[in-house]
């Protein structure tokens, strides 16, 4: 008898101990469950902040390609006007000159 109560008290510590253990591994598994909750709403915040940056450098580079191009149609012009200046300077010297012996011939 002495032995079924001893039996008894020690398959009440392993229920308790049992019990103690499947509560401390469920408030384990909430703990990790709340952890990957966490992590996946980082993770989907910085994937959305990801895609905003990516849509950010396209518009960025279409800007620079767009500047550049407007960057190359101005050194395009300004060449452009540099010759017809030079075009027009020689023009002038020409005319210049052409004056200049008329009035020494009329001298």
């Amino acid at each position: 008898m002495e032995d079924a109560l001893h039996e008894k008290d020690e398959l009440k510590m392993r229920v308790h101990s049992y019990i103690s253990e499947v509560a401390r591994i469920e408030n384990i598994m909430l703990a990790k469950e709340k952890e990957n909750r966490e992590m996946l709403e980082r993770f989907r915040m910085a994937h959305g902040e990801s895609e905003d940056r990516e849509l950010k450098l396209q518009h960025a580079e279409g800007l620079n390609n767009s500047i550049r191009l407007e960057l190359l149609s101005s050194d395009t012009e300004r060449r452009h006007l540099r010759e017809t200046v030079g075009h027009q300077e020689r023009e002038i010297q020409e005319v210049r000159l052409g004056g200049q012996c008329g009035w020494r011939k009329m001298l």
